[in-house]
């Protein structure tokens, strides 16, 4: 799979959590995901984070 995923989340203060993840090498995803990622970083409710829950392993092999 060669995919961008951009994952927002409600953080304290008033702002949202933003994870992006890169996934194989992806092309078309890639090219698509500058515009958008620049138009969160210039909102100022936007705080870019390097992980949260959703990027971090699962505490178990089942999936949940």
């Amino acid at each position: 799979m060669n995919a961008v995923i951009v994952y927002l989340k409600d953080g304290i203060h008033g702002k949202v959590e933003v994870v992006v993840e890169i996934i194989g090498k992806p092309n078309q995803s890639y090219t698509l995901s500058g515009p958008v990622l620049e138009m969160i970083a210039n909102h100022p409710l936007s705080d870019f984070v390097r992980e949260n829950e959703f990027t971090q392993d699962s505490p178990t092999e089942w999936l949940q």
